[in-house]
């Protein structure tokens, strides 16, 4: 039947209809590309063949997964403005998406949406994410854009604050802000305001800017989950009087406080030494009726370890178990470490040993605290018979473990028994950290070993570019002293790699 058609078409003697008729045969033995030409033909001379044909010529298209045709199909029926059923676009879309074929797939909704077609959420969010993912700003943008525009393009809480976050990690700080901006002026009739606000931080490092989004015209947006992240970020970036602000804020408008609210500023007093306040807001919780749970109860271990306040510790765990919470592996290694900062070694080594009678196996972290707990108290011989046990039970040590005990040993000035770990931990393709070798240096220097000085230069040289910015700046600062002196190309690089 083809090549007939073929035949009589070149010499002009088919009308519209017998070229549907052709297509409709073609159609039922799903002989795309033939199809194709057909229609192809009917558009060269001005013919256009009926939406039901071309309706089915695209789901026939989907179903062989053939997004090429599929894709010619939709192009050839918008031209002559054939609206077909949701679902058929829908499919078509997805395919191309499938394919990768984001482009066409979003090129494909943007002109839905203009002539008064809505894809549905789902679909729409699933382009965002798609966009996303192979790094199409351009494409996100144009979507915004009509997102404003039109209400047939539709994008959900979760896909928008992932792209976001997509945008921040690739692009620069002021273009992020102009995603941000459109982010916000499509979505402030929805109330995703506070999926912005971690943005803010992390683009900005302006703890104050995110108290901007708090205008009058936002505030019937603010509800709890918007608090519950300004005080996360505010905590963590150690603004603490700011985030009780916003606590005492969220009280004001009578919105009960979440336990996330509670835990995020109850680490933060922890990790500042704010240890009345952290206990006070723990009373707090518990009065407002939420329970706390074993990271409620560690946070407020954390802050007592590191004062190196061991009777609270104990207290809180009393409370653990008084609420029916038995202490983890966390909070076991809280104690050790409150032991070991306060000098008190043996008491460390038998939390270690009540821990396992509970059922609770040290992690390389309790392993870690006991190893600094015996180098605090001068046990160098109690420390590596931890490190032996580390490494009969398998684990690992880490960057952390090696250098609490090569550390211990430079500051007594067994220098070489250092050295030896150190090559150890190398070996191992783990690099020390920068108070390491700032501490085997003033070892060296001390001893006035000038070899010895230079052999830890080189190895520095050899491991710069795995240390990270912090580590980075103390070596620069350590180079401008008199005592330990780098070479100049050993000097440039690490300004190199603090500006890169």
């Amino acid at each position: 039947m083809f090549m007939e058609w073929k035949s009589l078409s070149r010499e002009g003697l088919l009308l519209a209809d017998s070229h549907s008729g052709v297509l409709k045969a073609l159609l039922k033995d799903r002989r795309i590309p033939q199809c194709m030409v057909v229609v192809e033909t009917m558009t060269e001379r001005g013919l256009a063949p009926t939406r039901e044909v071309m309706e089915s010529l695209v789901r026939c298209c989907v179903r062989n997964s053939d997004s090429r045709h599929a894709y010619a199909c939709m192009d050839v029926s918008m031209k002559h403005d054939f609206v077909f059923q949701k679902t058929t676009y829908q499919h078509a879309i997805t395919l191309l998406l499938k394919r990768n074929e984001v482009d066409k797939a979003i090129e494909l909704a943007l002109a839905l949406s203009s002539t008064g077609i809505g894809l549905g959420q789902s679909l729409c969010s699933a382009l965002l994410k798609y966009a996303a993912r192979r790094r199409r700003f351009d494409l996100i943008w144009e979507l915004l854009v009509e997102a404003e525009r039109s209400d047939f393009i539709k994008l959900d809480k979760f896909s928008c604050n992932q792209t976001l976050e997509k945008v921040a990690k690739c692009l620069s700080s002021s273009e992020t802000l102009k995603f941000k901006a459109r982010f916000e002026a499509v979505h402030a009739k929805s109330g995703i305001v506070w999926s912005l606000l971690k943005l803010d931080i992390s683009v900005d490092s302006h703890v104050l800017s995110v108290r901007g989004l708090f205008t009058p015209s936002f505030q019937f947006l603010i509800d709890e989950k918007t608090y519950e992240v300004l005080i996360d970020v505010l905590a963590k970036a150690g603004e603490l009087k700011q985030a009780e602000e916003i606590y005492r804020e969220v009280l004001a408008r009578g919105i009960k406080p979440t336990r996330d609210m509670f835990q995020s500023i109850i680490k933060a007093c922890g990790k500042y030494r704010a240890l009345d306040n952290a206990f006070e807001l723990h009373e707090q919780m518990v009065l407002s009726g939420i329970n706390p749970n074993a990271a409620t109860f560690n946070a407020l271990m954390n802050g007592c370890r590191l004062a190196g306040d061991v009777s609270r510790i104990l207290q809180v765990i009393d409370m653990m178990w008084s609420s029916g919470i038995a202490p983890d592996v966390v909070s076991y290694s809280s104690l050790v470490d409150a032991y070991g900062r306060i000098g008190r070694v043996e008491d460390a080594f038998a939390t270690v040993d009540d821990m396992i009678a509970h059922g609770v196996e040290p992690n390389i972290v309790t392993f870690t605290h006991l190893i600094n707990a015996a180098v605090r108290a001068g046990h160098i011989d109690a420390a590596y018979k931890v490190l032996e046990l580390m490494k009969e039970k398998d684990m690992q040590p880490n960057v952390f473990t090696y250098s609490a005990l090569i550390n211990g040993l430079a500051k007594r000035g067994e220098y070489d028994r250092a050295m030896d770990l150190m090559e150890q931990m190398r070996s191992r393709g783990i690099h020390p950290t920068a108070v390491t070798y700032a501490t085997l240096l003033k070892s060296a220097t001390r001893l006035y070993d000038e070899d010895k000085t230079r052999s830890i230069v080189r190895m520095l040289e050899d491991d710069l570019e795995g240390l990270d910015r912090k580590s980075l700046k103390l070596l620069y600062d350590l180079s401008r002293t008199a005592k330990v002196s780098f070479s100049e190309k050993t000097v440039e690089r690490i300004r190199e790699l603090l500006n890169h």
